[in-house]
């Protein structure tokens, strides 16, 4: 059996949260990054092409599109 890595997507508005999180995750073998976004759309978008294992969402984009309850509302 193939070990896969968990596939993961971050929306989140705090660019430089983003950065801090993408390069802990570029540490990891087990763990993919499939998208970065702070639009709950584009977030939707990546949903549905990646089908991510886990999300970390932020609830309120201040700096982004949308909020995290609109993406969960949408999915």
């Amino acid at each position: 059996m193939e070990n896969k890595p968990m596939s993961l997507l971050l929306i989140e508005d705090d660019e430089f949260e983003c950065k801090k999180f993408k390069s802990y995750v570029e540490t990891l073998n087990n763990v993919k990054l499939v998208g970065i976004t702070n639009s709950s759309d584009k977030g939707i978008e990546y949903f549905k092409t990646y089908l991510p294992e886990a999300i970390i969402l932020d609830i309120e984009l201040h700096k982004g599109q949308g909020s995290g309850i609109e993406f969960i509302e949408n999915i």
